[in-house]
């Protein structure tokens, strides 16, 4: 399958006479000629071009001098070496669409490229602010740096397997892309690749992607679910940052890093499925998550970074893995409306100042049995008003019986079955116990 980015099918006019509305056939037969085909004074009449033969730098040079030309067709061209530099220091090489090679047509609206040619540079298509259609062969097995940048009438792109790699920032600030089909021969999603995609509302991310780089897609205010699959290792900082209407993902165990900021100010995020394989809740990765209601730490977790939970207004409670042996400054700032925090490590983790005084005054902390005293001579963990204990329980959800004796309820008395338990604070046989 070839690459296509589109936002509506362009035909060709079936003319072959000039003007606005038709197109110009050309044969270019030896390379640098085609400028002596077509006529200096015939340049800026040309509107639809569709070339044969072969181009080189002196042909791309003519093209790029096309002030009116919209559509651009030469899938039966041969791109070679030679002729002059095309844009500033930039020369043609053989089959490759080259770095800055269409960079900034603005009047460029459709394109389709040679079956033959083997990879897109740098900047190639950047800032081609009308482009709404471009045909890439399956040929292509790797596309540059930032070269759809700034292509803001892109609305759905469709990557074939064919491409293996493609570079940081490919297709940042392309505000009507609203869709996107990445193929099977990438392995990562490099830095910024979507970044400022800003129509972006849903992306299918195929199971041998690897790692989602830093800002991949940051600022992509319409994306309102992701699945991310279990090939994924690593997630980049700012990866998801600023996705306002996200509202929910799920991480698979198979992430080992989630970096800073990752999904700093997804204000619509009401729920995050973290794994159980990072050790670190980084600086401010899910700050100002002004939707998220609840967050249970994993049990592989050690440390939250400095205002990792920072402006969550909404979150109601938290539970705290037992591993975890350190919590930054800040981390629960600004989260006012905190009623359970539940520690399982009956060993109290280093903090300084990290929860609002409201919630010192308000809400309860749950920690292991026998272990109150330990948290009340801590110096901040002291400041809760309310401490209690909890029998800390291992019990396998899918064997509860809901009609035994051994019944478990909520905390607000409702009785739970097996399927609706997760991590927290319930009741049992009268006691209050923390399953984990």
């Amino acid at each position: 399958m070839a690459l296509l980015l589109a936002i509506k099918t362009v035909v060709f006019a079936e003319t072959h006479e000039g003007g606005d509305n038709s197109t110009i056939d050309v044969h270019v037969e030896t390379g640098g000629t085609l400028l002596n085909i077509i006529g200096t004074d015939n340049i800026d009449n040309i509107v639809n071009l569709k070339i044969s033969g072969v181009l080189n730098g002196t042909d791309i040079l003519c093209i790029r001098k096309m002030s009116n030309l919209k559509e651009l067709d030469i899938s039966n061209v041969s791109i070679i070496d030679g002729g002059q530099t095309y844009y500033k220091n930039y020369v043609t090489s053989k089959d490759k669409i080259g770095d800055c090679l269409f960079y900034h047509l603005e009047s460029l609206q459709k394109v389709i490229l040679p079956n033959s040619v083997t990879s897109i540079g740098d900047s190639s298509f950047a800032g081609c602010r009308n482009l709404n259609y471009v045909f890439i062969p399956n040929s292509v097995v790797s596309i540059g740096y930032c070269a759809f940048g700034g292509c803001s009438k892109l609305s759905s792109i469709i990557i074939p397997n064919s491409v293996e790699s493609m570079g940081t920032h490919v297709f940042i600030d392309c505000f009507d892309l609203a869709s996107v089909t990445i193929g099977n021969g990438l392995t990562s999603i490099e830095p910024a690749t979507f970044s400022y995609c800003t129509n972006l509302s849903y992306i299918e991310i195929p199971n041998n992607i690897k790692s989602i780089g830093g800002d991949a897609f940051a600022y992509c205010g319409n994306l309102t679910s992701v699945s991310i699959p279990s090939s994924v290792q690593s997630i980049g900082s700012f990866a998801f940052a600023d996705c306002s209407s996200l509202m929910s993902v799920t991480i698979p165990n198979s992430v080992t890093v989630l970096g800073a900021r990752a999904f700093e100010n997804c204000s619509s995020l009401k729920e995050i499925s973290l794994p159980n394989n990072i050790s670190t809740i980084c600086y401010r990765t899910f700050c100002n998550c002004s939707s998220l209601t609840s967050v249970s730490i994993p049990n592989s977790v050690t440390t939250i970074e400095e205002s990792a939970f920072y402006m969550c207004s909404s979150l109601r409670s938290v539970t705290l893995s037992n591993s975890l042996t350190s919590i930054g400054y800040a981390s629960f700032w600004n989260c006012y409306n905190l009623d359970i925090i539940t520690s399982l490590n009956p060993v109290p983790p280093i903090i300084s100042d990290i929860f609002p005084l409201v919630t010192y005054n308000d809400a309860t902390l749950y920690v292991p049995k026998e272990s109150k005293n330990l948290y009340w001579l801590h110096p901040y963990w002291e400041k809760f008003k309310h401490i209690e204990e909890i029998e800390v329980s291992s019990i396998n959800s899918t064997f509860i019986d809901a009609e035994s004796e051994s019944s478990i309820y909520n905390l607000n008395g409702t009785k739970v079955d097996g399927s609706s338990i997760v991590k927290g604070v319930y009741i049992r046989n009268e006691k209050k116990i923390i399953i984990k």
